[in-house]
C-alpha cells in the first residue's frame, strides 16, 4: 500500500483548517447556540440600500433581532420581514428606519418604539417605516455639492485675477489705494486746525453730558417739582405695561415649547429626534476614534514540568470584537535530537538508509538544545466555548477552552505537534502533542495553571516520567498601562 508523503498531510491539514475556519467566520453564529424565541414582523421602505438577509434590528442602541427576508413588491416598495426577540414590546405606532453606523459601519435596520405600551402589536404585524431619516449616504452628498459650489467660486476668481487683466486690475486697485491714503494723510497735516478745533468741540460736547447728566439726577431728586415726578411715574407705570405684555407673549413661547410646537419645542419634546441627535454623535465619536474598539491584553506564565525543564510564555492577545481576537506570543523550549549509529558489516553507516541491512550493533544518541518558539493564532468565542486555529510553538495545532464562574475557571485542551514521519523507528508519539490544563484566576491580576503535557508520548509513565505541570502567571491590560502611566505623571 502507498504511504501517504508528508507533503500531502500538511495540505490537507491546510484545506482543513481554512474550510474550518470559513465555515467558522461565514456559517456559524451566536444566534445558532442560543434558545431566544422570536416574533416575526414585516415593514415596507422606499430605499434598503446595504440591507441583507441576517442584518442586525436595533432599537436604542441594543440588537435585538434580525433581517429574515428582503423582497420587491408592487408599486415601487421594497418588503423587509424580521424577527425580534419574544420579550421586546413592540407598541402599536412604532417605525422603522434603515440607519448606518459611520461611513464604512454596517447598514442595520432601527426600531423606533412608541410610547403607547398599553396597545401592543403582535406576530407578524405591519410597522410604517419613518421617511425622514438622512443617512450618511445624504450627508456625503450634500457635501459634495457644496464643494462643488466652493469649486465653481475659486473657477470664478481665478478667471477674474488669474488672467492678465485682472491682475492688472488688481494692481490699479492697490495703486489708488495708496494714493487715497497719501491723500488723506496730507489732508491730515494741512488741516490741523481743523482738527484741533474738532476736538474742541467734542470736549464741549463732553461738557453738555455732563450737564445733562446732573439734570436727570436732580430729575429724581424729591426737591424737584410735583409735576416733573409725575411725568415719570406715568412713564414708569407705561413700562410696566409693556412688562407685562412681554411677559405674557413669553409664557406664551414656554406654553408652545413645552406642548413641541415649532422647531426648538420639537427639539426639546421629542425622544426620537433626541436619539437620532445621539446617534449621529456617537457615530462621529466612531469615526474619530475608531482605535478604542481595540483592547490589548498581555499574559507571562512559567510551568514548572515533573517530566522535562521549566518552560515559559509570553502572549499577546488583540481583541478586536468581543467574540473575535488575535494572539501572538513566545515560548522557551528545547529542541532534542535523536539519531542512531549501527554497526555493519564491521562500519557504522546512517539509518535512515541502511535500516534494511542486517546489523549487529545500534547505539541511540539524544541531544537537546534550547530553542524560542513562536504562537500565532486567531480565536473566535461562543459564549462559555472558545475555540483557537494557527500557530502552537511554531507548530499547526487546534486549542478548545470552556469558560467556568464568569471566567474565573478555564479548561482547556491543545493538540498541536502533528506526527509527520512515516518511519515506526522514529515516532515519538502516535498522533500529537496532546495538552490539557486549568487556569484558576487568585486575584484580578494574578492565576494559577496545571494539567498533563504530551501524556501520549513514547516512555510517558514510565520509570517515574510523570506528564504533569505545574505554574503560576499575570496578565495585564492596556486600561492597566493606562492607569499606570496616569499614576506616573501625578506623582511628578
Amino acid at each position: 500500500m502507498k504511504i501517504m508523503t508528508t507533503e500531502t498531510k500538511i495540505g490537507l491539514f491546510t484545506i482543513g483548517s481554512l474550510l474550518a475556519l470559513a465555515y467558522m467566520f461565514f456559517v456559524l453564529n451566536p444566534s445558532r447556540f442560543s434558545n431566544e424565541k422570536y416574533k416575526p414582523y414585516y415593514t415596507l421602505v422606499r430605499d434598503a440600500s446595504g440591507i441583507i438577509e441576517n442584518s442586525n434590528v436595533q432599537t436604542n442602541g441594543v440588537t435585538i433581532g434580525r433581517v429574515t427576508s428582503i423582497q420587491l413588491v408592487e408599486d415601487g416598495w421594497t418588503r423587509i420581514d424580521f424577527e425580534i426577540k419574544s420579550f421586546v414590546k413592540v407598541p402599536r405606532g412604532s417605525k422603522t428606519v434603515v440607519k448606518e453606523k459611520g461611513l464604512l459601519g454596517d447598514v442595520y435596520l432601527g426600531l423606533m418604539r412608541s410610547n403607547n405600551y398599553n396597545d401592543l402589536l403582535v406576530e407578524n404585524d405591519f410597522l410604517e417605516a419613518f421617511e425622514g431619516n438622512m443617512g450618511i449616504a445624504d450627508l456625503t452628498s450634500m457635501a459634495g455639492n457644496i464643494g462643488k459650489d466652493v469649486q465653481k467660486i475659486t473657477n470664478s476668481l481665478a478667471n477674474t485675477i488669474g488672467t492678465e487683466e485682472g491682475e492688472k486690475a488688481l494692481h490699479d486697485i492697490l495703486l489708488d489705494l495708496r494714493d487715497s491714503l497719501a491723500l488723506i494723510k496730507n489732508t491730515l497735516q494741512n488741516n490741523s486746525q481743523n482738527v484741533d478745533q474738532i476736538t474742541e468741540n467734542v470736549r464741549n460736547v463732553s461738557e453738555n453730558l455732563v450737564s445733562v447728566s446732573e439734570t436727570v439726577k436732580t430729575l429724581f431728586d424729591f426737591k424737584n417739582d410735583e409735576k416733573s415726578m409725575k411725568n415719570v411715574f406715568e412713564s414708569m407705570k407705561e413700562i410696566s405695561k409693556n412688562m407685562e405684555l412681554a411677559s405674557a407673549s413669553i409664557k406664551n413661547i414656554a406654553q408652545g415649547l413645552d406642548n413641541g410646537q415649532g422647531t426648538l419645542g420639537k427639539l426639546i419634546k421629542d425622544d426620537k429626534l433626541i436619539a437620532d441627535i445621539e446617534e449621529g454623535i456617537s457615530s462621529v465619536n466612531e469615526i474619530l476614534s475608531p482605535a478604542s474598539r481595540l483592547h490589548i491584553d498581555v499574559d507571562y506564565h512559567g510551568e514548572y514540568r515533573f517530566d522535562s525543564e521549566n518552560q515559559h510564555f509570553v502572549n499577546i492577545k488583540l481583541q478586536t470584537r468581543p467574540d473575535l481576537f488575535y494572539l501572538l506570543g513566545v515560548t522557551s523550549t528545547y529542541r532534542t535530537e535523536s539519531y542512531s549509529q549501527l554497526t555493519i558489516d564491521g562500519s557504522t553507516s546512517d539509518p535512515t538508509k541502511d535500516l534494511q541491512k542486517p546489523h549487529k550493533e545500534a547505539l541511540l544518541v539524544t541531544r537537546k538544545q534550547d530553542a524560542i518558539r513562536f504562537n500565532l493564532q486567531v480565536g473566535k468565542r461562543w459564549h462559555d466555548l472558545e475555540l483557537r486555529l494557527g500557530l502552537f510553538e511554531s507548530t499547526g495545532g487546534v486549542a478548545l477552552d470552556y469558560y467556568f464562574l464568569k471566567d474565573a475557571i478555564k479548561l482547556g485542551f491543545e493538540a498541536y505537534d502533528w506526527n509527520m514521519n512515516y518511519s515506526n523507528n522514529f515516532k515519538k508519539r502516535n498522533y500529537a502533542l496532546f495538552r490539557t490544563y486549568v487556569n484558576v484566576n487568585l486575584f484580578s491580576h494574578l492565576y494559577l495553571i496545571g494539567g498533563l503535557n504530551d501524556f501520549t508520548k513514547k516512555g510517558t509513565w514510565e520509570d517515574g516520567k510523570y506528564p504533569f505541570f505545574l505554574g503560576a502567571g499575570f496578565n495585564f491590560t492596556d486600561k492597566d498601562l493606562t492607569s499606570i502611566l496616569g499614576a506616573s505623571s501625578f506623582a511628578r
